[in-house]
């Protein structure tokens, strides 16, 4: 188990690097982003009661994790649903939050292997979340944003892509072969997403900053 703490104190740290640059220019965040780095700041809590949970007492915490991955779709369906052009698409984001409390719900209470639940609910949403990033970058390149590269949403979505990638095929192949080679891939994925994430704050704090510095327009 103690190969494992570099690689989690690496992810850790990755964590925080959004977070920290999510203070540091927090009043010039956009609402949205905002959100994003309170679920942030939610996810490196889970992770430490969690950590401290299984190596201190040997106590898996599998509600824990169950209700943050119910709270981190909710926060990024209802957070990409602000950056859709079509009412339509807007809409299925918003209403895939209520589907996805109600089956969470529901078959939480009634399953008895509450680490297989976990396991089929996370890659239920890590599905979603591939859909709900891959169309808002399609979105993206088909409309009229400039450079793209500048785009604080192609680095978030971007960001959320790979983690949700990363986390299908760590599902997948965790339950077929449990190894280190699997789990430290995983990690290795998540860390470049922060990496993303923090580049998306980046530009996100830039934009508002160069909104917030050009000169007003008088009328004579």
């Amino acid at each position: 188990m103690s190969s494992y703490y570099p690689f989690y104190y690496a992810m850790l740290i990755s964590t925080l690097i959004p977070i920290i640059i999510g203070i540091i220019g927090f009043r010039r965040l956009g609402p949205e982003l905002k959100i994003l780095w309170g679920l942030l700041v939610i996810s490196v809590l889970v992770d430490l009661y969690t950590f401290r949970r299984s190596t201190v007492y040997g106590v898996n915490s599998q509600s824990a994790h169950f209700f943050y991955i119910l709270i981190e779709y909710c926060v990024y369906a209802f957070v990409f649903s602000f950056w859709q052009d079509k009412r339509l698409i807007k809409n299925m984001f918003r209403y895939s939050m209520i589907f996805i409390v109600l089956i969470g719900t529901l078959r939480f209470s009634s399953i008895n292997n509450a680490g297989n639940f976990e396991s089929f609910f996370a890659s239920l949403t890590s599905v979603l979340f591939v859909i709900i990033s891959a169309y808002t970058l399609f979105a993206l390149q088909l409309g009229d944003f400039g450079s793209i590269y500048k785009n604080f949403r192609f680095w978030i979505s971007a960001g959320l892509l790979l983690y949700a990638a990363g986390s299908i095929g760590f599902l997948a192949f965790i339950n077929i072969h449990r190894s280190t080679t699997v789990w430290i891939a995983n990690v290795i994925v998540n860390i470049i997403s922060y990496f993303l994430y923090g580049t998306g704050f980046i530009f996100n704090i830039r934009e508002k900053a160069r909104n917030t510095a050009l000169p007003s327009k008088n009328i004579a």
